[in-house]
């Protein structure tokens, strides 16, 4: 995406970003993404996310 890690987080936490959920257990947050929604937030293909992620 062309940003930190943090920003990932934080966006997700405050609902900023809609490429997945953050959810609150106890303390600390856990985050699911979506490869579908992240590569659709970034233009580009199920498939050509899947050839970044593994390369």
């Amino acid at each position: 995406m062309g940003c930190s890690p943090q920003f990932v987080r934080i966006g997700l936490q405050r609902g900023i970003l809609d490429i997945g959920d953050a959810v609150q257990m106890s303390t600390q947050f856990t985050y699911n993404i979506s490869p579908a929604k992240l590569a659709e937030r970034q233009g580009i293909t199920l498939e050509q996310l899947e050839k970044m992620v593994n390369s």
